[in-house]
């Protein structure tokens, strides 16, 4: 072993001579440990071949949920744009019911455009109407209060 000062700068080796019985003895416990490190080594790397195996199916498996996840997203914006769709189309289904209904009433509501009453002229009573022109066949029965009129034939 060597033995010295730095600040003298020189080095004074003296030297050890270990008894054999204690080398022997230093080398089976070194070997003793050097087993026990290769054996935890060992189980050590099968242990990471496992986790590694492991984490690889992990991988994959993450990577066919991205997979779905992305389908999925796409079927989600295809789903809000379907929804828009039947909104819009319930919107203008309900206007368009509602403007039939009004079209309705507004034709419900109109009168004959011979009908003068509230234009300075009277109502017309069920008793003073106009006997209308009817045609008639021979074999038709005639309402009473109807006036016929034949038109000439021609022979």
């Amino acid at each position: 072993m060597a033995k010295g000062t730095e600040e003298e700068g020189e080095f004074v080796v003296t030297k050890y001579n270990p008894h054999f019985d204690e080398l022997l003895e230093t080398h089976n416990t070194l070997l003793e440990d050097s087993r026990e490190v290769l054996e935890k080594y060992e189980e050590l790397k099968v242990s990471h071949s496992k986790l590694l195996k492991a984490f690889n199916s992990m991988k994959l498996e993450k990577e066919a949920l991205e997979d779905k996840i992305k389908s999925m997203s796409a079927l989600i914006v295809e789903n809000r744009k379907l929804k828009d769709t039947i909104d819009k189309l319930n919107h203008d289904l309900g206007q368009f019911v509602k403007r039939e209904e009004n079209l309705n009433l507004i034709l419900g509501s109109q009168r004959n455009p011979n009908d003068k009453s509230g234009l300075g002229f009277e109502a017309e009573s069920s008793r003073t109407k106009k006997n209308k022109e009817v045609i008639v066949g021979v074999n038709d029965d005639i309402p009473e209060g109807i006036i016929i009129q034949t038109s000439p034939q021609t022979e």
